[in-house]
């Protein structure tokens, strides 16, 4: 059997495209029978996963396709600003963030099985490759009795059973959602979800790499629309969400224009910067005095200098502007 196995991944049926991440001991669980052809069966079955493409580490992010996508607010559990761009979502089993999808000029690919697949994504490309595989100690026991704590998105409480599953042999998670084969080309799909966690849990397997960094926490959910045949499974559309997943959702946070500001040494060099930018403006607008409308006098290279030695001496904008004015004055009446 374990030859029919290997045979079987490198022609190219049943596991290939689909997916190479099974490993041995996978077969070693399964239980052997007496009939050898019946448990080679029985492998192969366990082995033709949900797995594609875009559960690799280097998995794409791009938009692929013609998507239509709906986000509803609803009060308390979702919100899209539009001052950051993001969703904001309650987490926890009592959210729902539920996306009305329509996608166009689907391929009708014969005899195959359509769905969606859920992947959350670290935003920051620094931080991409790292999955978000893992439900944090604070969350895990609200997990689904029927649900493994490496799956951070879950299908909505009291969905219909049939309509999901999950997958988690890849390099990162997914939920799956069964929708219809294209009619025209069109497919309409509804799938709704809840985020375990808060983005500034440990959601990661490979948390001591990040260490929880805030640039690591911001999320984007990434859904795709792919078609399973005896090829394997093809990705055919693709589209992202940016998410913020909270445990309540804060009207302050939604007028926000970026969501974190710098700290601590970041923080004190942003100011500074920002303090001399703002004098220099200052000193801009000073070089130009008025002496009758529409006259404007050019500042002499001594009120420059002047200008340039206070800055030196961290003389404040106000006296800088004094001395300047007076410097103007003097100049005027000579």
């Amino acid at each position: 059997p374990p030859n029919l196995i290997q045979q079987n991944m490198e022609s190219g049926h049943g596991g290939n495209s689909v997916s190479t991440s099974w490993n041995e001991q996978k077969f070693k669980q399964l239980e052997p029978t007496e009939d050898v052809e019946k448990w080679a069966e029985l492998c192969l079955t366990k082995i033709q996963s949900n797995e594609s493409i875009s559960t690799k580490q280097n998995a794409l992010i791009e938009d692929l396709g013609t998507v239509h996508m709906e986000i509803p607010d609803v009060k308390n559990l979702v919100c899209y600003s539009q001052s950051n761009k993001t969703y904001h979502v309650k987490s926890g089993r009592g959210g729902h963030f539920s996306i009305h999808l329509h996608y166009e000029n689907v391929e009708q690919i014969p005899n195959a099985k359509y769905f969606i697949r859920a992947i959350p994504f670290r935003s920051n490309s620094a931080f991409r490759h790292i999955a978000v595989d893992k439900i944090c100690e604070n969350h895990k026991s609200n997990c689904a009795e029927d649900v493994t704590n490496c799956q951070p998105i879950q299908a909505l409480p009291g969905s219909t059973s049939s309509d999901y599953s999950y997958t988690c042999e890849g390099d990162r998670p997914s939920l799956i959602f069964k929708c219809a084969n294209p009619v025209g080309g069109t497919v309409f799909a509804n799938p709704e979800l809840i985020f375990m966690c808060n983005d500034s849990c440990v959601n990661s397997s490979q948390s001591q790499v990040i260490k929880n960094k805030e640039a690591a926490r911001d999320l984007v959910l990434i859904l795709t629309l792919e078609a399973k045949s005896q090829e394997g499974i093809r990705v055919l559309a693709r589209s992202k969400i940016p998410v913020w997943p909270k445990a309540n959702i804060c009207p302050r946070d939604l007028v926000k224009a970026e969501r974190r500001k710098p700290k601590g040494a970041a923080a004190q060099k942003f100011h500074r910067e920002k303090r001399l930018s703002e004098e220099q403006n200052e000193l801009e607008e000073s070089k130009k005095l008025k002496t009758c409308p529409g006259e404007p006098l050019e500042m002499s290279n001594l009120i420059k200098n002047l200008a340039e030695q206070a800055i030196r001496n961290k003389i404040s904008s106000a006296q800088v502007s004094d001395l300047i004015t007076k410097e103007m004055e003097v100049q005027t009446r000579q």
